[in-house]
């Protein structure tokens, strides 16, 4: 069957525990997260096209061991969002399908300044010294707290099969421990 969601002034979907996806045609429209599952996000198969003014989808329960993952077996799953695109609090693992994320208005809309190639100064560990290095050159932070990556976990990104297009206007591909594809 067909769904169509317009969550015009919160999540599309929202869920305490788990959230599974299989053989459906599912379309969201949301101001804030598309699709949130605390304890987990399953998809399995059919087509997911999500629009959010926040995060695309997302599981955020800490507090449970091994909870907090999504996990995406097959389907077409399109992402489009304002925040991250699918952001685990553990681990996120796509094990086939077709995945497309754009994220903060895409890789386009980036405005953050390149760093020149190793780093301020060519790479030194204290920023300083080295080829191209400017004495009246300060390295700052930027004070940018908005995540719009692509994929991201707390955890691990498992990537084993699947096609993958991100255009993200942060990192791409994002894990707090490992990624592996």
């Amino acid at each position: 069957g067909q769904l169509y969601i317009n969550a015009s002034g919160g999540k599309g979907i929202n869920c305490r525990d788990d959230v599974t996806i299989q053989s459906c045609s599912l379309y969201i429209s949301a101001s804030d997260d598309g699709l949130r599952g605390k304890d987990s996000v399953t998809i399995s198969s059919g087509l997911i096209r999500i629009s959010a003014g926040a995060d695309g989808i997302r599981s955020t329960n800490e507090e449970k061991e091994g909870k907090g993952y999504i996990t995406i077996n097959d389907g077409l799953v399109m992402v489009e969002s304002t925040l991250d695109g699918i952001q685990a609090y553990s681990d996120l693992k796509i094990a086939g399908g077709n995945v497309i994320c754009i994220t903060g208005g895409g890789a386009k809309e980036n405005t953050k300044t390149p760093k020149r190639a190793f780093g301020h100064g060519g790479g030194f560990p204290s920023g300083r010294g080295g080829p191209g290095w400017d004495a009246n050159e300060q390295n700052s932070s930027e004070d940018n707290t908005t995540s719009a990556k692509g994929l991201k976990a707390d955890g691990n990104v498992l990537i084993s099969n699947g096609n993958i297009q991100i255009s993200s206007n942060d990192d791409a591909v994002h894990a707090d421990q490992n990624v592996v594809i």
